[in-house]
């Protein structure tokens, strides 16, 4: 991947602070995988046995571990070592993929309010609507497309992709990323029902995205039914994610896609959930829980832990119980075949007594 600006391996190791070893001077001009390197790309080592992979592509330069040092040594043109390789590759990726800039000002075709409060350094881009009292803080990046409803506020430094629809009265914190299609501050699913007729519950509340949060594509977050559906600082959702009315993630919760938070459920903080996987509602889920993909949490988490199944128990547990269940056939053949010798016996018993008499 050649995007950015080439940079020698000095200077990139200056990025992520991080030591060189080989040529200073090396330029690097993109970021190669273990599958495909080209000439002046540096590759992510992780690990010895993804650096035997890697040193099979001829990379100009890898991105290791100090222990690994030695293996790779005379194999590549430089190296650069760091104790934590996947925060440094994060941080060479955004050197070598920058963000795809927006035209600076307000396009002409996008409709502002004349109520409506921009900041300094602001980008409106084609067909994006802005409504009376929104507030948008400063160098906010608005894609073609977006809705700001009524009285949204939304702070500095955030990016709103594409097609991103932000309902009346929603709050968004700063640096905050929104990917194409989320949808922030629909109504909640809430209805009651009286002699067979369901009546809409009016959805008066709101939704608080806390700063750095980042929402994936497709992603909905439903506004409460009073008082606010919270999504805590620092948490990332992935693609296709349904949050429901007054749902309050903690801080740095992690959730990948197509999962989904009933109504009411209220999670600790640096949750992670695995795709496919749910949240009912009214419980509540401790801090530093871990939630395996295709898990159900059905009931309160009180003390935190690595949970999977359906319903979710400790995943030791839960692997025992598949193990079990895995011999269950041989369990019931073997039990048919008990009572077949049982049915024997008993038909020899009886003839037996019947002789003695």
């Amino acid at each position: 991947m050649k995007q950015g600006q080439p940079i020698t391996l000095s200077e990139l190791a200056t990025v992520v602070n991080g030591q060189v070893a080989g040529d200073p001077h090396l330029v690097i001009t993109g970021v190669g995988s273990l599958e495909q390197t080209g000439p002046g790309e540096i590759v992510l080592a992780e690990d010895e046995r993804k650096l035997c992979q890697a040193l099979e592509q001829s990379p100009s330069a890898l991105l290791l571990l100090p222990v690994l040092a030695e293996k790779a040594q005379g194999k590549v043109k430089g190296m650069i070592l760091v104790q934590n390789p996947r925060l440094a590759f994060a941080r060479i990726l955004a050197h070598f993929a920058p963000l795809y800039p927006l035209a600076p000002g307000i396009h002409p075709t996008a409709v502002i309010s004349p109520e409506a409060s921009l900041g300094r350094d602001v980008r409106i881009h084609a067909y994006a609507v802005v409504e009376a009292g929104a507030k948008i803080g400063d160098r906010t990046w608005i894609y073609p497309g977006v809705y700001v409803g009524p009285d949204v506020t939304i702070g500095a430094d955030c990016v709103i992709y594409p097609n991103v629809v932000l309902r009346e009265r929603v709050t968004v914190g700063s640096r905050v990323i929104i990917h194409p299609g989320a949808v922030i501050g629909a109504d909640g699913f809430g209805f009651t029902t009286a002699d067979g007729v369901h009546h809409k519950v009016p959805q008066i509340g709101t939704v608080e995205i806390q700063d750095d949060v980042e929402i994936g594509a497709n992603t909905c977050i439903d506004r409460a039914t009073i008082g606010k559906t919270v999504i805590g600082r620092g948490t990332k959702l992935d693609n296709l994610i349904q949050i429901g009315h007054n749902v309050q993630l903690g801080q740095g919760n992690l959730m990948a896609g197509l999962s989904g938070v009933a109504g009411s459920a209220k999670t600790g903080d640096y949750v992670t959930v695995g795709g496919q996987s749910g949240i009912v509602g009214h419980i509540t889920v401790a801090s530093g829980t871990v939630l395996a993909g295709a898990s159900v949490i059905a009931g309160n988490i009180t003390e935190p832990g690595f949970f999977s199944g359906v319903p979710a128990r400790p995943h030791r547990e839960e692997m025992r119980a598949k193990a079990a269940a895995r011999k269950l056939p041989e369990v019931i053949k073997n039990e048919k075949e008990l009572e077949r010798r049982i049915a024997k016996l008993e038909e020899m018993v009886a003839r037996l007594s019947a002789e003695a008499r």
